[in-house]
C-alpha cells in the first residue's frame, strides 16, 4: 500500500490551493510518529449516483442515473461534467464548502493566480490538461444538477441522505411499525459566476491564464455540506480513472457510514449499473474492468478491504460478496488534517 503525506506550500487557490507539488516530491509530516495526512470531502449524492464516466458535449443529450430510490438528472448549457478532472474538481468545491462552514459563508468564491496553481488544488502534477480543466470549469458552470428521492419502508432507524434528527420532533417518526414515506425534488446549479483573464505575451500567439475566479452557489455549498463524506486527498486525487476513483468512495462510503450487515452481496447486474462505463454494450466486459478496479484498490489504497467475487454457481446470481472493512477516513480521526486557510 501506498504511504502518502501532508504536501504543504503556501500557493494560492483557497483551502485546496495551499497544495503545493514542489519539484514532483511529496513532502512527509510527523507528528510524535504519526504519518499526517490530509482530509477532503465528497458529496455522498455523487457517490450513489456517480457522475458520467466521460464528459458529454454541447448540445448532446444530458446525463440522467437511477439508483433505486434515488435518481440524478445535468443538463448543462455547455455540456455535462464527466471523467476524472471533474470528479477531482467536485472534490475541491466540497472540501472547501465543508472547511469554510465556520466562516458562515453563503457564497465561496475560489481565486487561481494561474491555471497551474488551479491544477495544484486538485493534485494534478502536470501541465498537460491544462485546456481540458478549462472546458472541465465552463462545463459546471452552465451545468444544473437534479435530485429526486423517493422512499416508501418501514422505519428502521436510518435514513438515506438526510439527518433522520431533522425530524425527531415529527408525531410517530422512529416509533416501531411506523412508516417512513419521504419524496423531494432538489434542483441545484455548480457555479454562480466564472471569470478568466488571460494575458497573451509579445513572443506568443496563445494567451496565457493569469487569473481565475469562481463562485459557488449557496445552495451547492447549503447541499454538500450536509452530505459530504471524508476521503483521502492524496490518495482520490492520484487514482488515474474515473470508475476506480467511484468505487473507492463507494466504498469509504459504504464502511464510513452505512455499512451496518457484517457482510453484502451485490449482484452483477446492479454493480454493472451503479459503476459500468456508460456507451459500453459488452456486460461482461464492463464487469471485468469494474473486478479489474476493484482488486487494484485492495493492492494499491486499500490494503484491508474485504470481498469475494461469487461465480461459482452456489449462488443464483453471480455478484461480489463486502465484508465490512475497516473505516479507512474519519472525518474527526487525528491522523488527517484540514487543509489551512488563506482567509
Amino acid at each position: 500500500m501506498k504511504g502518502y503525506g501532508i504536501i504543504i506550500g503556501m500557493t494560492g487557490g483557497g483551502f485546496m490551493g495551499e497544495l503545493a507539488f514542489q519539484e514532483g516530491r511529496e513532502y512527509i509530516f510527523k507528528d510524535g510518529g504519526l504519518e499526517r495526512r490530509i482530509r477532503s470531502f465528497i458529496p455522498s449524492c455523487f457517490i450513489i449516483c456517480p457522475l458520467p464516466v466521460r464528459s458529454i458535449k454541447e448540445g448532446e443529450k444530458g446525463y440522467e442515473k437511477r439508483i433505486n430510490n434515488f435518481k440524478l438528472k445535468l443538463t448543462g448549457a455547455y455540456g455535462i461534467p464527466g471523467g476524472k478532472i471533474a470528479r477531482d474538481l467536485l472534490m475541491l468545491f466540497t472540501t472547501e464548502a465543508v472547511y469554510r462552514k465556520n466562516y458562515d459563508e453563503d457564497k465561496i468564491k475560489l481565486n487561481f493566480k494561474s491555471i497551474r496553481d488551479l491544477q495544484r488544488s486538485i493534485g494534478m502534477k502536470t501541465i498537460v490538461e491544462s485546456d481540458k480543466v478549462l472546458d472541465m470549469l465552463k462545463k459546471y458552470s452552465g451545468c444544473i444538477m437534479n435530485f429526486e428521492i423517493e422512499m416508501k419502508k418501514e422505519f428502521d432507524g436510518q435514513t438515506l441522505l438526510f439527518n433522520k434528527d431533522d425530524f425527531k420532533e415529527l408525531r410517530g417518526y422512529g416509533e416501531k411499525g411506523s412508516k417512513v414515506s419521504y419524496y423531494s425534488i432538489t434542483n441545484v446549479p455548480f457555479i454562480s459566476k466564472l471569470e478568466k483573464l488571460d494575458l497573451i505575451r509579445a513572443e506568443s500567439r496563445r494567451g496565457e491564464s493569469v487569473l481565475i475566479e469562481l463562485t459557488l452557489m449557496s445552495e451547492f455549498v447549503d447541499m454538500v455540506r450536509k452530505n459530504a463524506v471524508p476521503v483521502d486527498f492524496t490518495v482520490y486525487s492520484d487514482i488515474q480513472g474515473a470508475m476506480m476513483q467511484d468505487l473507492y468512495v463507494w466504498l469509504v462510503y459504504k464502511n464510513y457510514k452505512n455499512w451496518k450487515e457484517e457482510e453484502i452481496f451485490i449482484p452483477k447486474d446492479k454493480f454493472i449499473e451503479q459503476f459500468g462505463t456508460e456507451g459500453e454494450k459488452n456486460e461482461n466486459m464492463k464487469y471485468s474492468r469494474i473486478l479489474e478496479s476493484l482488486e487494484k484498490i485492495r493492492k494499491e489504497y486499500y490494503e484491508n478491504l474485504r470481498y469475494k467475487v461469487i461465480d461459482d454457481g452456489k449462488r443464483r446470481e453471480k455478484g461480489i460478496l463486502f465484508y465490512r472493512s475497516p473505516v479507512l477516513t474519519k472525518e474527526k480521526d487525528i491522523k488527517y488534517v484540514p487543509l489551512l486557510t488563506r482567509m
